[in-house]
């Protein structure tokens, strides 16, 4: 009892004091459960292959149990959805915060061969396995970055977590609680204007961020071409609040940035309006233009 009651001790002041890196132990914690009660390791899905509209995706459990739901495709399904109603062939898609590809894959099954999909993912070994994703489908086209991004060109240190979590990746300083960085990754960095200004991208319809916490640079880094671009893409963006203070950031001068920009922001059904300034997690928010929004048939 006394054990339990420490590890409830110690699950209570992470909460209060690291809520993102107790965001990520949940998750494990929860998924360690599911699967001791639930058990289901498909034959195929071990090291295997998946196939949504005759693109593939290489599966490998091994390396994350996250994979398991890619396999089942219940992995992110909101942001699927939400592709899905936004995404049309012949479109362009920036996945920025890749990781191992399984959106930019899901984003090349929905643009199609006349589409594109640029995909921008520091981490060595996981630009790696988003490289498997431009192999196994040579009949379409995904360009892969690895760099990162940021509002300024040069060189930064990514932390890689040592948990089985391999989207717990951050540029944030002193973000990941020490004890849970396996490695400090010197990368290089650019911007998004930079390289779209060398870069053809035509129909830019949807951009993805997903930088835990580092997303506010990121969007700086594309001021000059949202400030010219018509029309604006929409753009689904995870934000966390709990990485601002670090970066010396409010989520006001985001508010302000966005809606200076000419975006409104919304869940990811795109039913109800979110106020940035009020989040106190990670949340996954939709900004659209206010054309966007006045043409937008709910589904």
């Amino acid at each position: 009892m006394e054990r339990l009651l420490n590890k409830s001790r110690k699950a209570l002041v992470l909460a209060l004091t690291d809520p993102l890196e107790f965001g990520h132990r949940l998750r494990l914690f929860l998924n360690e459960t599911i699967q001791r009660r639930f058990p289901r390791k498909p034959e195929s899905a071990k090291s295997g292959k998946i196939r949504r509209n005759g693109v593939v995706f290489r599966i490998d459990l091994a390396l994350d149990p996250v994979m398991e739901s890619m396999y089942f495709r219940t992995y992110q399904s909101d942001l699927v959805a939400l592709m899905e109603r936004i995404l049309r062939p012949g479109d362009s898609f920036i996945d920025v915060g890749a990781n191992v590809g399984y959106v930019s894959a899901i984003a090349l099954s929905l643009v199609g061969r006349k589409g594109q999909v640029h995909a921008f993912e520091p981490v060595p070994q996981y630009a790696d396995r988003l490289r498997h994703v431009q192999q196994d489908n040579p009949r379409y086209n995904l360009q892969v970055n690895p760099v990162a991004l940021s509002d300024q060109p040069g060189i930064a240190t990514i932390c890689v977590t040592n948990l089985p979590n391999i989207g717990w990746n951050t540029m944030v300083p002193q973000f990941m609680g020490r004890s849970t960085v396996q490695a400090e990754v010197d990368v290089s960095v650019t911007t998004l204007d930079r390289y779209l200004t060398t870069t053809t991208v035509p129909n830019l319809r949807l951009i993805k961020i997903d930088t835990e916490g580092y997303e506010f640079p990121v969007l700086k880094g594309l001021q000059t071409t949202l400030s010219s671009c018509d029309p604006l893409p929409a753009l689904v963006v995870e934000i966390a609040p709990a990485a601002y203070p670090n970066l010396g950031m409010s989520l006001a001068e985001l508010a302000i940035f966005m809606r200076n920009l000419g975006y409104q922001s919304w869940d990811m059904a795109i039913a109800h309006p979110v106020e940035i300034t009020e989040l106190t997690q990670t949340t996954d928010v939709v900004f659209l233009s206010r054309a966007f929004i006045s043409t937008y048939e709910p589904q």
